[in-house]
């Protein structure tokens, strides 16, 4: 295989990595904003905690007020029932009892419901602010992480243009020429590696003759189908494709199943 095919297939390559780091690099942002929604949410959820613990307090201490006035008041009842003077006025304040005996059931069991939750929520209410700063914290530590990898992403892409620069600059101009032409046309990728007898990129046959001339690596050999110029891989090297397929075409026959072909996007 002459080097200008090599340099083609070494662009070929960099133009995978380029495209996968500008995804990689292109998704920062939608990362860092979900890491920022996640940590605003669990502090809403600390603080909810925080807040109902207090709400709860407020609420109990309002209920034994009402228990007072309601132990109060049926005390009177009771003491009332003891001098009403006919039948009328003594079913009147046994109603009152009635009455106040349920209500009071009633406040002493919403004070023992609250007062449970309370004693669950007390901890995390008293460890909030330090629960919020340890969420800050390792928030921080995830953020510089993905920042870290951002710029070692952005440092390989500048090394990947560089070295793209360099292999342009000793390719004859007719070879970068129809290595651009072919890799706009077809979805980013030029260069197709022949396996089991087929274009790694369309799966399309490929005639013995073809297969030959591009083993020489000699000239460029373009598929008779896709267009793409062929190689063959070298010695030590898998056969197997390394980037999605397209759709197996059927002019010619397609590659048994489980095989994938380069593509690009």
């Amino acid at each position: 295989m002459n080097d200008n095919i090599q340099r083609l297939i070494r662009l070929q390559e960099i133009a995978f990595e380029i495209r996968d780091l500008t995804a990689r690099r292109d998704a920062v942002p939608g990362r860092l904003a979900e890491l920022e929604a996640a940590f605003q949410e669990k502090i809403e959820e600390i603080g909810a905690e925080r807040l109902t613990h207090e709400t709860l307090v407020t609420e109990v201490a309002e209920l034994r007020q009402a228990e007072q006035e309601s132990r109060q008041r049926l005390e009177k009842a009771q003491r009332k029932l003891m001098e009403v003077s006919n039948q009328r006025e003594y079913s009147a304040v046994l109603n009152e009892i009635d009455a106040t005996k349920t209500r009071l059931a009633q406040i002493v069991t919403e004070i023992s419901g609250r007062e449970g939750r309370i004693e669950e929520l007390a901890e995390p209410a008293a460890e909030a602010d330090e629960r919020i700063a340890a969420e800050r914290q390792r928030t921080d530590q995830e953020r510089l992480a993905i920042e870290q990898e951002l710029s070692s992403i952005v440092s390989r892409l500048e090394e990947l243009a560089a070295q793209r620069e360099e292999l342009v600059a000793l390719l004859p101009a007719p070879y970068v020429r129809r290595f651009d032409t072919v890799f706009k046309a077809r979805q980013g990728v030029a260069m197709a590696k022949i396996f089991h007898g087929a274009c790694g990129a369309c799966h399309v046959r490929l005639r013995p003759q073809v297969i030959n001339l591009v083993q020489r690596g000699e000239e460029l050999i373009s598929c008779e189908s896709c267009r793409r110029f062929l190689y063959a891989a070298v010695e030590g090297e898998t056969d197997e494709p390394t980037d999605p397929p397209e759709a197996p075409s059927d002019k010619q026959g397609a590659p048994r199943p489980g095989h994938s072909a380069a593509t690009g996007s």
